[in-house]
Protein backbone atom coordinates (compact mmCIF):
# COMPACT_ATOMS: atom_id res chain seq x y z
CA UNK A 1 0.00 0.00 0.00
CA UNK A 2 1.16 3.28 -0.75
CA UNK A 3 1.99 5.97 1.60
CA UNK A 4 -0.78 8.86 1.49
CA UNK A 5 0.05 12.21 1.93
CA UNK A 6 -1.74 14.14 4.68
CA UNK A 7 -3.81 16.43 2.52
CA UNK A 8 -5.34 19.65 3.35
CA UNK A 9 -8.78 18.12 4.03
CA UNK A 10 -12.16 19.67 4.85
CA UNK A 11 -14.71 18.13 6.15
CA UNK A 12 -18.36 19.00 8.05
CA UNK A 13 -19.11 16.14 10.32
CA UNK A 14 -21.45 16.36 13.48
CA UNK A 15 -20.56 14.01 15.78
CA UNK A 16 -23.59 11.79 17.39
CA UNK A 17 -24.21 8.49 19.17
CA UNK A 18 -26.37 7.23 16.53
CA UNK A 19 -27.55 3.21 16.34
CA UNK A 20 -25.41 1.18 18.67
CA UNK A 21 -23.83 4.02 20.83
CA UNK A 22 -20.39 4.73 21.49
CA UNK A 23 -20.85 4.25 24.81
CA UNK A 24 -21.26 0.51 24.62
CA UNK A 25 -17.52 0.32 23.53
CA UNK A 26 -15.81 -2.43 25.51
CA UNK A 27 -14.80 -0.38 28.82
CA UNK A 28 -11.10 -2.46 28.96
CA UNK A 29 -10.18 -0.87 25.68
CA UNK A 30 -7.18 1.30 27.15
CA UNK A 31 -6.63 5.13 25.81
CA UNK A 32 -3.33 4.36 24.62
CA UNK A 33 -4.31 2.24 22.16
CA UNK A 34 -7.84 4.58 21.04
CA UNK A 35 -4.83 6.79 20.57
CA UNK A 36 -2.47 4.66 18.40
CA UNK A 37 -5.42 3.83 16.36
CA UNK A 38 -6.77 7.93 15.67
CA UNK A 39 -3.02 8.84 15.49
CA UNK A 40 -2.30 6.23 12.95
CA UNK A 41 -5.22 6.70 10.59
CA UNK A 42 -4.91 10.64 11.25
CA UNK A 43 -1.88 10.31 8.60
CA UNK A 44 -3.56 8.18 6.22
CA UNK A 45 -6.43 10.45 4.98
CA UNK A 46 -8.16 10.03 2.59
CA UNK A 47 -8.61 6.59 2.06
CA UNK A 48 -11.96 4.33 1.15
CA UNK A 49 -13.60 3.07 3.78
CA UNK A 50 -12.32 -0.83 2.80
CA UNK A 51 -8.67 0.60 2.93
CA UNK A 52 -9.63 1.96 6.46
CA UNK A 53 -11.07 -1.08 7.33
CA UNK A 54 -8.29 -2.87 5.99
CA UNK A 55 -5.44 -0.37 8.14
CA UNK A 56 -7.61 -0.72 11.41
CA UNK A 57 -7.39 -4.65 11.21
CA UNK A 58 -3.79 -4.69 10.46
CA UNK A 59 -3.50 -2.23 13.36
CA UNK A 60 -5.17 -4.63 15.32
CA UNK A 61 -3.24 -7.54 14.45
CA UNK A 62 -0.01 -6.42 15.30
CA UNK A 63 -0.62 -5.19 19.30
CA UNK A 64 -0.54 -7.57 21.86
CA UNK A 65 -3.26 -10.48 22.41
CA UNK A 66 -5.63 -8.86 24.51
CA UNK A 67 -5.71 -5.10 22.81
CA UNK A 68 -5.62 -6.91 19.38
CA UNK A 69 -9.23 -8.52 20.41
CA UNK A 70 -10.91 -5.51 21.57
CA UNK A 71 -9.11 -3.39 18.71
CA UNK A 72 -11.08 -5.91 16.56
CA UNK A 73 -14.15 -5.85 18.71
CA UNK A 74 -13.93 -1.84 18.39
CA UNK A 75 -13.46 -1.96 14.35
CA UNK A 76 -15.91 -4.44 14.01
CA UNK A 77 -19.19 -2.36 15.92
CA UNK A 78 -17.94 1.36 15.51
CA UNK A 79 -16.57 1.37 12.08
CA UNK A 80 -19.16 3.97 10.79
CA UNK A 81 -18.98 6.63 14.19
CA UNK A 82 -15.30 5.62 13.50
CA UNK A 83 -15.23 7.12 9.81
CA UNK A 84 -17.41 10.33 10.80
CA UNK A 85 -14.98 11.10 13.97
CA UNK A 86 -11.79 10.54 11.62
CA UNK A 87 -13.14 12.54 9.07
CA UNK A 88 -13.71 15.22 11.85
CA UNK A 89 -10.81 18.40 12.51
CA UNK A 90 -10.81 16.83 15.82
CA UNK A 91 -7.47 15.69 17.86
CA UNK A 92 -6.91 12.25 18.29
CA UNK A 93 -7.03 12.94 22.20
CA UNK A 94 -10.33 14.32 22.08
CA UNK A 95 -11.85 11.34 19.81
CA UNK A 96 -10.54 8.73 22.79
CA UNK A 97 -12.67 11.06 24.81
CA UNK A 98 -15.79 11.91 23.18
CA UNK A 99 -15.64 7.59 23.03
CA UNK A 100 -15.57 7.50 26.59
CA UNK A 101 -12.30 5.91 26.26
CA UNK A 102 -9.64 8.36 28.18
CA UNK A 103 -11.93 9.61 30.91
CA UNK A 104 -8.70 8.53 33.43
CA UNK A 105 -5.14 8.91 33.31
CA UNK A 106 -3.27 6.29 31.30
CA UNK A 107 -0.29 5.11 32.99
CA UNK A 108 1.96 4.49 30.10
CA UNK A 109 4.93 7.25 29.87
CA UNK A 110 5.30 9.50 26.98
CA UNK A 111 8.20 7.90 25.86
CA UNK A 112 6.10 4.85 26.11
CA UNK A 113 3.32 6.04 23.57
CA UNK A 114 5.58 7.37 21.27
CA UNK A 115 7.63 4.38 21.09
CA UNK A 116 4.42 2.36 20.01
CA UNK A 117 3.21 5.03 17.58
CA UNK A 118 6.77 4.66 15.90
CA UNK A 119 6.56 0.61 15.50
CA UNK A 120 2.87 0.90 14.28
CA UNK A 121 4.27 3.23 11.28
CA UNK A 122 7.58 1.12 11.24
CA UNK A 123 5.62 -1.81 10.53
CA UNK A 124 3.53 -0.33 8.00
CA UNK A 125 6.13 0.95 6.04
CA UNK A 126 8.79 -1.44 6.48
CA UNK A 127 7.02 -5.16 6.95
CA UNK A 128 8.14 -7.59 9.88
CA UNK A 129 11.40 -8.34 8.60
CA UNK A 130 13.16 -5.10 8.50
CA UNK A 131 17.17 -4.67 8.73
CA UNK A 132 18.85 -2.34 10.90
CA UNK A 133 19.90 -0.45 7.92
CA UNK A 134 16.21 0.01 6.86
CA UNK A 135 14.96 1.07 10.21
CA UNK A 136 17.83 3.57 10.56
CA UNK A 137 16.78 4.95 7.05
CA UNK A 138 13.05 5.06 8.60
CA UNK A 139 14.13 7.13 11.68
CA UNK A 140 15.79 9.60 9.45
CA UNK A 141 12.62 9.93 7.58
CA UNK A 142 9.73 9.17 10.01
CA UNK A 143 9.19 12.85 11.38
CA UNK A 144 9.14 14.21 7.68
CA UNK A 145 6.79 11.82 6.70
CA UNK A 146 4.70 11.86 10.28
CA UNK A 147 5.07 15.23 11.48
CA UNK A 148 1.93 15.31 14.08
CA UNK A 149 2.34 11.61 14.84
CA UNK A 150 4.88 11.81 17.62
CA UNK A 151 5.75 14.99 20.22
CA UNK A 152 9.13 16.63 19.59
CA UNK A 153 9.46 13.85 17.02
CA UNK A 154 13.48 15.23 16.11
CA UNK A 155 14.30 14.94 19.42
CA UNK A 156 12.96 11.99 20.35
CA UNK A 157 14.35 10.23 17.26
CA UNK A 158 17.40 11.42 18.06
CA UNK A 159 17.61 10.58 21.79
CA UNK A 160 16.69 7.35 21.42
CA UNK A 161 17.97 6.32 17.85
CA UNK A 162 20.38 3.70 18.49
CA UNK A 163 17.75 1.75 20.45
CA UNK A 164 14.93 2.26 18.52
CA UNK A 165 16.94 1.06 15.15
CA UNK A 166 17.80 -2.42 16.86
CA UNK A 167 14.62 -2.99 18.57
CA UNK A 168 12.53 -2.47 15.47
CA UNK A 169 14.33 -5.37 13.82
CA UNK A 170 12.59 -7.77 15.78
CA UNK A 171 10.16 -9.81 14.70
CA UNK A 172 7.65 -9.57 18.04
CA UNK A 173 4.87 -7.08 18.61
CA UNK A 174 4.99 -3.41 19.37
CA UNK A 175 4.87 -3.76 23.10
CA UNK A 176 7.73 -5.95 22.96
CA UNK A 177 10.18 -3.96 20.42
CA UNK A 178 9.18 -1.08 23.22
CA UNK A 179 10.12 -2.68 26.15
CA UNK A 180 13.29 -3.42 24.03
CA UNK A 181 14.05 -0.43 23.23
CA UNK A 182 13.51 0.05 27.06
CA UNK A 183 10.86 3.01 26.60
CA UNK A 184 7.81 0.67 27.60
CA UNK A 185 7.27 -0.94 31.18
CA UNK A 186 7.29 -4.91 30.91
CA UNK A 187 3.69 -5.56 30.49
CA UNK A 188 3.90 -8.18 33.73
CA UNK A 189 5.56 -5.48 35.44
CA UNK A 190 2.69 -3.32 35.11
CA UNK A 191 -0.07 -5.07 36.20
CA UNK A 192 1.50 -6.00 39.42
CA UNK A 193 -1.08 -4.85 42.43
CA UNK A 194 0.62 -2.17 44.20
CA UNK A 195 3.57 -1.41 41.11
CA UNK A 196 5.19 2.03 41.87
CA UNK A 197 4.52 4.16 38.47
CA UNK A 198 7.21 6.52 39.50
CA UNK A 199 9.98 3.55 39.66
CA UNK A 200 13.30 4.97 38.14
CA UNK A 201 13.43 1.23 37.04
CA UNK A 202 11.09 1.69 34.87
CA UNK A 203 11.88 4.76 33.04
CA UNK A 204 14.22 4.47 29.62
CA UNK A 205 17.63 4.59 29.87
CA UNK A 206 18.01 4.25 33.70
CA UNK A 207 18.28 0.51 34.90
CA UNK A 208 20.84 0.13 31.91
CA UNK A 209 22.91 3.27 32.73
CA UNK A 210 25.80 1.14 34.73
CA UNK A 211 25.98 -1.79 36.29
CA UNK A 212 25.79 -1.22 39.78
CA UNK A 213 22.18 0.24 38.55
CA UNK A 214 21.17 -2.66 36.36
CA UNK A 215 22.06 -4.74 39.72
CA UNK A 216 19.39 -3.01 41.69
CA UNK A 217 17.22 -2.93 39.20
CA UNK A 218 17.39 -6.68 38.37
CA UNK A 219 18.19 -5.73 35.08
CA UNK A 220 21.44 -6.89 33.99
CA UNK A 221 20.92 -10.53 31.52
CA UNK A 222 18.31 -7.49 29.89
CA UNK A 223 21.28 -5.09 29.41
CA UNK A 224 23.74 -7.35 28.27
CA UNK A 225 21.38 -8.80 25.83
CA UNK A 226 19.92 -5.46 24.28
CA UNK A 227 22.21 -2.37 25.63
CA UNK A 228 25.71 -3.64 25.77
CA UNK A 229 26.48 -5.35 23.05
Amino acid sequence: MEQEVLPNYIAEFRISPGPGTMTEMPSALSCSLCVILFKTLEELIPLTEGIIVQVLGYVCGILPMVLSMQCHVLVKLYIPQLLDLLLSWITPESVCSLLQLCLFQDHASPDCNSCQMLAILARFHLGSNATELQTSAFLESVCFLHPSSIPKCDSFTQRYGALLQKALTRPVGVQEQCEEALLCAAAEDSDVVGADPDDPCRRGFYRCRDITTAEKCNSVSFCEKYMWT
